[in-house]
């Protein structure tokens, strides 16, 4: 039977306390875990009953804003539900243990280190190292086939108008459209390609959806805010996620290893090329990201940031 209170030493005191905290510290991590396992069901549920990938745009952004929790994290927690259907108590690790094992596409490697984990009491850093020994450099035949267009490229479409009429338009991209002067809409048809100032030029599917773009803010290692030229006398803002990628969360190490490293390439101002398009069950803009090495853009000796981050070990591929 312990000593009462009143005859505890200092010592044994403080150490009592610190026992208490750390015990309530290790229940809150244990329920972190499953209220976040939680709401990623909630959210995964909500969008199969409004199964349209330009709801999945609208709901993370709002969800952050009134919930006041960041989007990475939202999107980490249906991440943390798809990989995990079923959150087994007996294994139940800390949020911070699960959000360093989604990183590993490898399901049996994560569940040996959850074991692991489990029986050796593995803290988060040291699971961290645990998970990057696993994360082996990206191999040649791991890399991603580079997506480029051609830049001034445009698709002519033809859509209804409020009147129920149709209209023949140049698709810019980002969902942005641009009139065809009267006088040339009878040399353009949908299907047509047409370069600046509504010049019909030959092109293919392929070539359309890149530009040149200005950095903004990078984000994180594969997220970067730019300002892009969209031809015609037109630009938008908007925050690219670099296609097939995965950097670690801003809370790890590697995490924000990875963002340094994209900052030292891609400053304020800096010109990209960028190629594209929504593509995502979250309707977000996925690219192919170019850092020119000369004065002009030249595909031979562009650099391809996407299969950088793979070859220096600061990204993993994914496939959302």
């Amino acid at each position: 039977m312990s000593k009462i209170l009143a005859e505890l030493s200092y010592s044994e005191l403080l150490n009592a306390i610190k026992a208490e905290i750390a015990s309530g510290e290790n229940a809150i991590r244990q329920t972190q875990a499953k209220t976040y396992w939680n709401i990623g069901k909630l959210i995964s549920e909500h969008l199969l009953k409004h199964n349209r990938a330009e709801y999945g745009a609208h709901l993370f952004p709002r969800l952050s804003k009134n919930l006041d929790v960041d989007l990475t994290t939202l999107h980490q927690a249906v991440k943390f539900y798809e990989k995990y259907p079923i959150l087994s108590a007996r294994t139940q690790l800390p949020w911070s243990h699960y959000r360093s094992l989604l990183a590993l596409p490898d399901e049996a490697i994560r569940k040996a280190l959850i074991k692991k984990a489990v029986a050796e009491k593995l803290t988060s850093r040291q699971l961290q190292k645990e998970v990057s020994s696993h994360k082996p450099r990206a191999a040649r035949h791991d890399l991603l086939t580079p997506l480029r267009g051609k830049l001034n490229t445009y698709a002519i479409i033809e859509r209804p108008t409020i009147g129920g009429k149709t209209e023949k338009l140049v698709d810019l991209g980002f969902g942005v459209f641009q009139e065809i002067p009267v006088k040339l809409r009878s040399k353009l048809k949908p299907g047509d390609f047409a370069g600046k100032n509504f010049r019909k030029i030959k092109a293919a599917v392929k070539d359309l959806y890149t530009y040149p773009a200005v950095v903004e803010k990078v984000l994180d290692g594969d997220t970067i805010k730019v300002r892009i030229d969209l031809g015609y006398k037109t630009s938008c803002r908007d925050t690219l996620r670099l296609r097939n990628l995965d950097c670690r969360e801003m809370d790890t190490k590697e995490g924000q290893g990875a963002k340094t490293y994209v900052q030292s390439l891609v400053k304020e101002s800096c010109l990209l090329i960028i190629r594209s398009s929504r593509s995502d069950k979250y309707d977000r803009y996925l690219a192919d990201i170019f850092l020119p090495q000369g004065a002009k853009p030249n595909p031979a000796t562009d650099i391809y940031l996407n299969n950088l981050l793979l070859e220096k070990g600061f990204a993993q591929k994914w496939t959302a």
